[in-house]
Parts: C-alpha cells; structure tokens; sequence
C-alpha cells in the first residue's frame, strides 16, 4: 500500500514538473504597428529564459522572454537596504547603499537575483521589485495558475496586419501554452500604471 502511495506521489510529481506552460494572462493584451512592448504575462509552468513565446500571424516577433523570479520575505533592514537602494537608482546613482554590520540582521538575509543586480534592471523589473515590497498581497494573485510572471519583449512591425492574434509559450520540456488574445491596432494604446507607489 505505501509503495503505491509514493509511486503516486513520484509520477504527480513529474507530471507537474513537466506541466506545459500555461499562461493566465497578458498585460497589455495588444500594441500598435512599430511599436516594441515589454507584455507582463502571468501564469505557470515558464521554467526559464528558453522558453519560447509565438505570436500567430506576420509581422509579430517574441524577442526576450524574462522569467520573474520569486520573491521571498525579507527582513525589516534588509527590506530598508532594497528600497534605500531603488530610492538611490531614482536619483541617479547607482551605488548601493552599506550593507549591515550586525551579523544578526546578516544571518535573516536573503538571497533573490534581482535584489542584488538591482542597477541593471530595467525600470519594469524594478517597478515589480517595489510592487511587491510596498503593495498588500492580493490573494487571487497568489493562485497557482497565476502565481508565476514573466517579461515577454514584443516588436510590432510597421506593416503588421491589424487584428486579432494568440500569443503562446513553449518549452522543448513540457510542450505549449493554451493561446492568449493578442490585439494589433493602427492606433495608439494607453496602458494603466502597473503599480503606483504609495
């Protein structure tokens, strides 16, 4: 009987780890011709950089797909440290503010890719840093089938037909996405503020 359960438990595993790319949605859902677009996608199972993304149609090109890390708690100082750090970036310099001396706040330090290269990301990735410092947690954000984010970089060519596209994700693991909406237009797009700073 328990060999049963765990040999259950071992091929749900690989199932999931192994789960086609799923996304859940894109922000924003189109772009006008000529125009290049950093799309938030939410969704799981986008494992890495190489994963692929696909826009159906001509003249719609995925160039970069960055795949958001996970952010973990951080302690008071060293939540103080990021955002001293960010405030920093905003006035121009890129320094980074000293680090603590008390080996207790070094011992609760915690390690993200993003928090330490903040001066070399681009200005949406640290608008997600702060989002997620400064913002209250949104339960229906924490859903697993949303739980993950990627920056999926778009060129729209000039000439690109207008209408109605599927964006998709992919990976030679596990396989493709279900098909998003993707708009293209001749007019201009106004997107709302991703996040907005207390």
């Amino acid at each position: 009987m328990k060999r049963t359960y765990l040999l259950a438990v071992c091929a749900t595993s690989a199932l999931w780890v192994n789960a086609a790319p799923y996304i859940g949605y894109v922000y924003p859902a189109g772009g006008q011709q000529g125009t290049s677009l950093q799309l938030l996608v939410g969704g799981s199972g986008i494992i890495s950089k190489n994963d692929f993304g696909h826009v159906s149609g001509e003249g719609v090109t995925v160039r970069d797909i960055i795949v958001v890390p996970n952010f973990p708690n951080p302690s008071g100082v060293q939540r103080k440290w990021i955002l001293d750090w960010l405030e920093n970036i905003d006035d121009g310099k890129m320094t980074k503010p000293p680090m603590p001396t008390k080996q207790e706040h070094l011992d609760e330090w915690r390690e993200n890719p993003w928090w330490e290269t903040l001066d070399k990301l681009n200005d949406l990735q640290r608008d997600l840093v702060l989002r997620d410092l400064l913002a209250r947690k949104n339960s229906l954000q924490s859903a697993p089938s949303i739980r993950q984010m990627a920056i999926v970089k778009v060129d729209i060519a000039a000439d690109a037909p207008p209408g109605l596209r599927e964006l998709r994700l992919w990976n030679s693991l596990s396989g493709v996405s279900v098909p998003r909406k993707f708009y293209v237009s001749k007019m201009p797009h106004q997107c709302e503020p991703r996040y907005i700073s207390p």
